[in-house]
Parts: C-alpha cells; sequence; structure tokens
C-alpha cells in the first residue's frame, strides 16, 4: 500500500506527463501543419462544398460535475471525472490544470507535508480508501481546508510561472491553462463558488448554472438529455468547434455532432 508521500508523488507525475504530452502534442500538430499546408489549400475548395462534420482526425470518461451537490436533477452517468494523465486533454475534465492542486502550484511547498497528505488521502481517485469525490479535488477547497494564506499562494504561484517560462519554455497556451494569474489568485480569495467555477471551465465544458458538462458527458447522453439538462444547442455547438484531436476520441465527436442535428430538429 502506498504512503501518503507516495500518494502525493504520484499526481504529481500525472499533471508533468499531462503537461509533457500536450507539449509534444502541440509541437506534433506543428509539424503536421507545416507539411500539410499544401494538401490544406488545394482541399479548401472541395471541403467548403460539404457538411459540417466531426472534426477529430484521430482515435479513444465526463459525467456532469454538479460541485458538491446533485439537487439540480441533470442527468449524471455514473462515470467519475479522472484527475491527471488523460489520454484526451480534458475529455472528462470540466476545469483547466490550474483549477486542480496538482497544477496550480507545488503544494508540498504550502503546507506541512503531513496535513498535505492528509487531505489528499481522502479523496478517492488517490487512495481507495477515500470518501471524496474528484469533483471537490480543486485548488479552491485545498486553500480553503488547509488554511493557505493569499502570500504563500502568491509566491508559489509567482515560481511556477518562471519555472514553467524561463526555465523549461512552454509556451503561453500551457501557462494560462497551468498558471494562476494575480487576478484569479484575487478571485480564489473573494469569490463564493458560484461565481468562481464557471470562470475556469474549459472551452470545451458547458456550465449550466452549477453544472458542468464536458465531452465525455456528451458523448454519452443523447439530445434529449441536453435539452433536460438545461443545455442549448448553441453551446453544444460552441463546445463541439472547440474539440480537436487531443480533446476528444473521434466517435465521441461524431456523436455529439449528431446530437446538435437532433436537437435542431426537435426545436
Amino acid at each position: 500500500m502506498k504512503n501518503e508521500k507516495e500518494f502525493y508523488e504520484l499526481i504529481m507525475k500525472k499533471h508533468e506527463q499531462h503537461v509533457e504530452k500536450r507539449i509534444r502534442r502541440r509541437q506534433a500538430g506543428i509539424l503536421v501543419s507545416v507539411v500539410s499546408l499544401g494538401a490544406v489549400l488545394l482541399a479548401v475548395g472541395g471541403l467548403c462544398l460539404l457538411p459540417e462534420a466531426p472534426r477529430i482526425q484521430v482515435s479513444p470518461s465526463t459525467s456532469s460535475s454538479n460541485i458538491g451537490s446533485t439537487s439540480s436533477g441533470t442527468t449524471q452517468t455514473t462515470n467519475s471525472i479522472g484527475i491527471g494523465g488523460a489520454d484526451y486533454l480534458y475529455y472528462d475534465r470540466p476545469f483547466k490544470d490550474k483549477f486542480y492542486p496538482d497544477g496550480a502550484f507545488q503544494s508540498e511547498d504550502a503546507v506541512p507535508n503531513e496535513e498535505l497528505y492528509a487531505w489528499i488521502r481522502q479523496f478517492e481517485h488517490a487512495n481507495e480508501g477515500g470518501t471524496r469525490s474528484k469533483h471537490e479535488y480543486t485548488v479552491y477547497n485545498m486553500i480553503r481546508e488547509l488554511n493557505i494564506p493569499r502570500e504563500t499562494v502568491e509566491r508559489l504561484c509567482a515560481e511556477q510561472i518562471n519555472l514553467y517560462r524561463d526555465e523549461w519554455g512552454y509556451p503561453q497556451e500551457v501557462l494560462d491553462e497551468s498558471c494562476l494569474t494575480p487576478q484569479e489568485i484575487e478571485m480564489l480569495y473573494t469569490q463564493t463558488e458560484k461565481e468562481l467555477f464557471p470562470c475556469f471551465v474549459t472551452n470545451v465544458t458547458i456550465a449550466v448554472e452549477d453544472s458542468f458538462f464536458t465531452p465525455k458527458w456528451l458523448a454519452e447522453h443523447t439530445a434529449e438529455e441536453y435539452i433536460s439538462a438545461g443545455i442549448t444547442v448553441e453551446q453544444v455547438e460552441t463546445a463541439y468547434r472547440a474539440i480537436d484531436a487531443d480533446t476528444a476520441p473521434p466517435e465521441s465527436a461524431k456523436h455529439i455532432f449528431e446530437q446538435i442535428q437532433q436537437m435542431k430538429a426537435l426545436q
């Protein structure tokens, strides 16, 4: 059985792999874009004549994340949100990396290790005996429940930005999703969950009041269920347009595209 430190190190390793995977995919995407530019230009005319179709080109869980409550009556899948190490970026994660403790800053430097590991062990994704949902594993809860001073968070976030940008050379895209800004730190300490959480959702997540629907949830539900959950066709279209090869498997994108057409037919 893993001890508390090993649990934490495992979570941090998953986060590092998650970031590195994004960098490799971004670099590969740039290379493919350069090689394919000529073919793309030749194909543009023909593509313009075709109806919109799923944008995924390669092959592979979320539930709506109703934070802290299931009282809204939305349909939810039995699968949980995965924290870190996902094969598809944000397929089953409603929030950006920076809203998770393993992404926001070096948590081990924020509080005594014993307190941190005890807190992490509460969660089911880190401990088989955990009793708290992954949905509650947020930097918002960590700051409040472990009483982390704002000055500490500001210092650690500044250190992370310097590490990612100056030492590791990560692009701004990664900084935007993995590093808290001074304005976001202000929000973490002054706003309520209802005010704060929608500000950290990804561009492929749909927010409806206090519920958050990821591509995985959309891929596992029907147009009728979208409508019952209060989701509009415009919201699904916006999320669908943001899905790419790093976000969801092609069959999921195809399903979402088909549900958009069904929603329009039901209007």
